[in-house]
């Protein structure tokens, strides 16, 4: 609403800008159907192609069933590919879903970049076995395996210093009764951070400490890789056409990064990129307390539209 807000704006007040300027939204950003992120702007970007057709979902239909559905044709997914170096810039307006805008009572967020994000599916196998029968010292309990290693992953990411985060989001056990031993257990891994190598850090010494944990409790713990979106720093060139904007209306910004993917990580692959962020309330998002104020809306939208101006005025119209 923001973008379309700029460009009723600019045709408000008579301005032609230099480049012309188109507004998206992109399909399918958060992943929860079919379980592929940026879904939309990966397949403009180019990292995504005719393989994630063929991806059910938990109905057993195909991505390229649910485009039949809309009536779209599968064969012509890569002709939705934007050339690289097509974009001049690509700016988003976006939420910080964190904390931080809010809690400083800073106005505008100019984010640094968007972070890294791997994740795992691990299994710890262990032995199902009568859980009166069987003696304390002889068990195989892939639960009580499971539940070190999430305290693990906590650890290991709490002991590195910076903004990086990690999370365990559920766990699965089998055979699930209550007077059975659980023999298996499945949870989750992810990892987030602007730097990648500190990522790769992070998860090599988690496995050190799984290793340590299949030792102690005499289990098998086997991880393999889900997801893997690397970082995406914003162009310097973009930041700070956004800090000049805000200062020409008095606004007070930071530097920050983005610890949520976002589809401008997808598009900074083809194009110079750069968010602006505007505060939500505790930095709750994804939840129906989530809240920004008209404010906070409103800066934003006005940032967005005189970056825009400035940046019309600097790039090469080529």
């Amino acid at each position: 609403m923001g973008a379309i807000e700029v460009m009723r704006a600019l045709n408000d007040g008579g301005v032609k800008t230099r480049h012309p300027l188109e507004a998206v939204i992109w399909t399918n950003e958060e992943g929860n159907h079919f379980g592929i992120g940026t879904l939309g702007s990966g397949v403009a970007a180019g990292s995504l192609g005719t393989e994630i057709l063929q991806t059910k979902d938990e109905q057993g239909l195909s991505l390229a069933d649910w485009l039949r559905r809309y009536g779209q044709n599968p064969s012509q997914l890569t002709d939705a590919r934007i050339p690289h170096g097509a974009l001049a810039a690509y700016l988003e307006l976006h939420i910080e879903q964190g904390p931080n805008l809010y809690e400083t009572k800073v106005p505008i967020g100019v984010v640094q970049g968007i972070v890294g994000i791997k994740r795992w599916n691990c299994v710890v196998t262990g032995f199902a076995n009568h859980a009166g029968t069987t003696p304390m010292n002889r068990r195989k309990d892939a639960l009580a395996a499971a539940s070190k290693d999430v305290l693990a992953v906590r650890d290991v990411v709490r002991a590195e210093e910076g903004s990086q985060v990690g999370n365990v989001g559920y766990v699965k056990v089998a055979p699930g009764a209550i007077n059975v031993i659980p023999g298996r257990a499945e949870f989750p891994v992810e990892l987030r951070d602007l730097d990648a190598a500190k990522v790769d850090r992070m998860w090599e010494h988690i496995q050190q400490r799984f290793a340590e944990v299949d030792k102690a409790e005499n289990v098998e713990t086997r991880c393999n890789l889900l997801d893997h979106s690397e970082p995406a720093h914003a162009d310097a060139n973009l930041q700070t056409a956004i800090r000049e904007a805000a200062k020409s209306l008095g606004l007070a910004t930071t530097d920050l990064p983005s610890l949520a993917g976002q589809d401008a990580q997808e598009i900074a692959r083809i194009a110079p990129m750069a968010m602006i962020f505007v505060p939500s309330k505790d930095g709750i998002s994804h939840s129906p307390k989530e809240f920004t104020s008209w404010q906070d809306v409103s800066n934003g939208t006005e940032v967005l539209y005189r970056s825009i101006l400035l940046l019309d005025g600097q790039l090469d119209r080529k």
